[in-house]
Order: structure tokens, then C-alpha cells, then sequence
């Protein structure tokens, strides 16, 4: 004779029920997280992105017919401190952080330097940037053929974020004893 004892139906099925419930509570708050999660990542890569194109208007203040923005020298032979003058206007409503400016030397070698002196709204700031090496390391050398000017949303340790929908491109470059 057989003496197997098994789970009644009626247990199976509650047991049944009881693990489907907790599988489905588990997806729906993993879910909902991730949807949580998107959705405010998504908020701010549209806040960024508005405030991006709409509310920051950059450009290189003008002094007489000419762009404020020169190189100079100093130190004995030309050789010493090489310094980027710069004075942007922000004619936006929204601040800046500072400016990232990405710069080609006089042989096309690049060099990026981010200045976070704060460019308010409606407001004007003058960047003095110290140029010594490019971004492999050579002496940089000037004059430099060609500027990159792009606002810095945001500043952390980990990353910055620019905005490189409203930056400013120069390639006439003056010597500052120029202006």
C-alpha cells in the first residue's frame, strides 16, 4: 500500500498565490524606483538643456571695435607667464559657474583650462588664465590660433557640465598691448 502524504490543493494553491504576490510586490517597487529615478534625471537634463539655450547669452564684451579678449607676455624674452585675457558678458538670466575655454596654440596643439570665477546673470566677469602647457604637455605656444569659450553649468569633482550650445569662437587673437 501506498502511504505518501502530499500538500493538499488547497495549501498548494494559497502557497501558490502567496509567492506570485511577493514576486509581483517586488517588481512593481523595483519599478517604481527605476521610473522614480528616470523621471528625475530626465527633469534635469531638460532643466539644464532650457536653461542651456534660453537663458544664458554669452559673448565677448567689446571695447571700440574689438572683442576684449587678447594674449600677453610677461618675463624676460617673451618667456615666463603666457596669459588669455578675457572679459565675457552674460546677457541671459541664468549664472554660469565659470567658462571652460579650449585653446589651440600657434602649431594646433589643443589645451582646455576651466576658470569657476562665477559669470552672474546680467552681468559681465574679466578671466585671466595662466597658459603654460598643452594638454600633452609641451610648452604651449603663442599666439594661439584658435578659442573655444563654453559656459559651465555645473561643477563637481566627478564631472562638468558645459554648454556647448551657446559658446563663443574666436580666431583673431590680439596681443593685449594691442587694444
Amino acid at each position: 500500500m501506498l502511504t505518501k502524504k502530499g500538500v493538499s490543493p488547497l495549501i498548494a494553491t494559497v502557497l501558490l498565490l502567496v509567492f506570485a504576490l511577493t514576486l509581483g510586490g517586488i517588481v512593481m517597487n523595483f519599478t517604481q524606483t527605476s521610473t522614480i529615478e528616470l523621471r528625475d534625471k530626465a527633469s534635469d537634463k531638460m532643466e539644464r538643456g532650457l536653461t542651456c539655450s534660453l537663458d544664458l547669452d554669452l559673448e565677448i564684451l567689446e571695447i571700440g571695435s574689438r572683442e576684449y579678449i587678447c594674449y600677453n607676455r610677461t618675463g624676460s624674452d617673451g618667456f615666463g607667464l603666457n596669459n588669455l585675457e578675457v572679459i565675457v558678458q552674460n546677457s541671459g538670466s541664468a549664472n554660469a559657474e565659470g567658462i571652460r575655454v579650449f585653446i589651440l596654440d600657434y602649431n594646433e596643439r589643443p589645451t582646455t583650462v576651466d576658470d569657476l570665477t562665477p559669470l552672474g546673470a546680467h552681468n559681465r566677469t574679466k578671466y585671466n588664465l595662466n597658459i603654460t602647457k598643452t594638454d600633452d604637455t609641451s610648452n604651449f605656444e603663442f599666439p594661439p590660433s584658435k578659442i573655444i569659450i563654453s559656459p559651465i553649468i555645473k561643477h563637481t569633482r566627478e564631472s562638468v557640465d558645459i554648454c556647448s550650445d551657446n559658446r563663443i569662437e574666436i580666431e583673431e587673437i590680439y596681443d593685449c598691448d594691442e587694444i
